[in-house]
């Protein structure tokens, strides 16, 4: 009984100490990019869409700092190969790349899972 009773208390220790960390890094730890909010600005994971002024826009195949973006509207689609500080027109809009990040993946190389990376649109009339 005794013995079970040491292990309950260093198991709460353990327990508390771990929130206690958890809080800390939470709290005080810094993003790794800065937030942009923007109207204007569109920030999309490779393998997913987003959707600005009723464009669907999807990025893929991030690799050797340039990605492909893929723009549908309802008149029209362009898939394009593009990296940072590319700009282009799709229908009456500007888009500006802002960046091309790759590989922003927490799993390792072989895992399934996470994203390889991700495109950063400016879309202007």
């Amino acid at each position: 009984m005794m013995k079970f009773k040491i292990e309950r208390k260093i198991f709460s220790w353990i327990i508390l100490t771990l929130v206690i960390i958890g809080a800390f890094t939470y709290f005080f730890s810094k993003p790794n990019s800065p937030i942009v909010v923007e109207p204007n600005i569109i920030t999309i994971t490779e393998g997913t869409q987003g959707f600005k002024y009723g464009i669907r826009i999807g990025v893929g195949n991030i690799q050797n700092g340039s990605g492909v973006v893929y723009l549908v509207s309802q008149d029209d689609s362009l898939n394009k190969e593009v990296k940072s500080g590319d700009n282009f027109s799709f229908q009456n809009y500007h888009i500006l790349v802002i960046e091309v990040k790759e590989n922003t993946r927490i799993l390792p190389v072989g895992s399934t899972g996470g994203s390889d990376g991700s495109i950063t649109l400016e879309i202007t009339i």
